[in-house]
């Protein structure tokens, strides 16, 4: 083979690892082809005054985001999110919140950030560390979120959680730049709705 054949090959598999490696960067589609090792767990506090019964599953809930840094980790949680709490009871709102506010909600509310994120991405391996911050207020008020302890009310049953997943991911194989992120936030959601099960469906005290 003559030298410049050789650099035109030399240029065309350069060009086509490039493209190959764009394909799988932004390949719309969920593309895993490998393993993974998924570490998650969470823990909460949950606070109850009265009987809360009274405000159990009938009015629906409402959901709110803060952006982050991660908005398809964020998403992906929310629609898995959503899609599990559906078979319960009603979602009324979701709501993306720019910046770390207090919002306030005449239902019961469920807020969550992702609050620190460590991703490194390639096509053929992935890791990731993640924790969310999640915070239920049956009474819509979370303007206690950042205290010492949590705050409630006297005059109303209420029931008031609060507490932080943890997520280590370790994956091997093919996977798609937005694929990988869906991946975390199906995990994170997964494991976010059955942080909520008990503060929504089978409180202390109920």
């Amino acid at each position: 083979m003559q030298p410049g054949s050789k650099r035109l090959v030399g240029i065309i598999s350069v060009l086509a690892f490039f493209f190959a490696v764009l394909a799988v960067w932004v390949a719309p589609v969920d593309l895993q082809i490998g393993s993974s090792r998924t570490n998650i767990n969470h823990t909460i506090s949950t606070a109850t005054v009265d009987d809360p019964d009274a405000l159990l599953v009938q009015r629906g809930v409402e959901i709110y985001l803060t952006a982050s840094d991660q908005p398809v980790v964020g998403d992906t949680m929310v629609r898995e999110l959503v899609a599990q709490l559906s078979r319960r009871l009603p979602v009324q709102r979701i709501t993306l919140i720019e910046d770390p506010g207090m919002p306030h909600s005449d239902a019961p509310l469920i807020y969550f950030e992702i609050a620190d994120s460590e991703l490194t991405w390639t096509p053929l391996w992935a890791n990731a560390s993640m924790t969310v911050d999640v915070v239920y207020a049956s009474d819509g008020d979370i303007s206690w979120r950042n205290a010492a302890s949590m705050i409630m009310g006297q005059d109303t049953p209420t029931v008031h959680a609060r507490g932080t997943i943890q997520l280590e991911d370790a994956s091997r194989g093919v996977f798609s730049f937005f694929g990988y992120r869906r991946h975390l936030g199906k995990a994170l959601g997964d494991d976010l709705f059955k942080m909520m099960e008990s503060p929504l469906f089978d409180p202390p005290g109920s």
